[in-house]
């Protein structure tokens, strides 16, 4: 299974520019359920992708080089383009707490 996860527009319009499609899209990442093998596309926070990781799936993040005046504005496909989109496979996570 392919899911896209996202809430925004321009990143839905993005990857389709690209090619990509999912077999199922969600907003927010409480509706995933991964397993080995699936890949998740979207821009989930580090913790998040770690999981989606320790289940075998494999999870490509929406990359972007955001300015700072375009921080939590919803950014259009050619915005998104200005921000040199592209996705960035992230292949293992180890989280280690660090103590005192």
């Amino acid at each position: 299974m392919v899911y896209i996860v996202t809430r925004h527009p321009g990143a839905l319009a993005w990857l389709e520019q690209q090619g990509i499609t999912g077999d199922i899209y969600v907003s927010h990442v409480k509706s995933l359920a991964p397993c080995a093998g699936d890949k998740i596309i979207g821009t989930l926070p580090l913790e998040l992708a770690a999981k989606v990781c320790e289940a075998g799936a494999r999870y490509f993040h929406i990359s972007l080089d955001i300015p700072a005046c375009w921080r939590g504005v919803e950014l259009s496909v050619e915005q998104m383009q200005q921000c040199n989109a592209r996705l960035v496979e992230f292949i293992a996570f180890r989280k280690a707490e660090i103590t005192g």
